[in-house]
């Protein structure tokens, strides 16, 4: 009997063991083609069963609104927990990631939410936040010279470059901050 090709023969192609069934399973990107299973049939390789492959798992991370993502690798739904405590679902439609339903997620609303406040010290960027939780902006440009800063907090912040133990250099910090529709830190528009 003659061994399978290494590589998936295309439909049609010749073959020249009568009745040789070989299977090929390419569940695993870049292929991600499919269970196949084709037959020697009068002298040329047919297709006798294709077996959908499984999705694969979502992302650990929510992933970015718009990032790039394969709608026949991707589960249906996903679902994250955001910053302000509920929960979001995001699907890979049309080779985008997006909110499920295809709209802009909504701040889920909270039952008598806190006064927003921003935090004691200046966030790192791309750090969580709940909108709902901060004010529009957040400024801790005083902050860094030393003096009282927009949470009252009176401390200096390490140069990039410098840090207080001799390691590694500190992570970014914001000095004016606003917490993105994405539930994560980011830069204040400065006009």
């Amino acid at each position: 009997m003659t061994a399978c090709p290494s590589f998936e023969p295309a439909v049609g192609s010749m073959c020249s063991q009568e009745a040789q069934v070989c299977g090929y399973e390419q569940c695993a990107p870049p292929e991600y083609n499919d269970r196949h299973l084709l037959t020697c049939i009068n002298g040329a390789w047919a297709l006798t069963e294709s077996t959908a492959c499984p999705p694969l798992p979502c992302p650990p991370t929510p992933p970015v609104l718009g990032s790039v993502c394969e709608e026949h690798v991707t589960p249906e739904l996903c679902t994250y927990a955001d910053a302000c405590g509920g929960a979001f679902e995001v699907a890979c439609v049309e080779g985008n990631w997006q909110a499920a339903g295809g709209e802009e997620r909504d701040v889920p609303a909270a039952p008598d939410p806190p006064a927003p406040m921003c935090p004691p010290y200046p966030p790192y960027l791309g750090d969580p936040c709940c909108p709902a939780s901060v004010p529009e902006t957040c400024d801790y440009s005083a902050t860094a010279t030393g003096t009282d800063g927009a949470a009252g907090a009176s401390f200096l912040i390490n140069p990039v470059g410098s840090t207080s133990g001799g390691g590694a250099e500190p992570p970014l910090t914001l000095t004016c901050a606003v917490c993105t529709p994405q539930m994560t830190w980011g830069y204040c528009n400065l006009e």
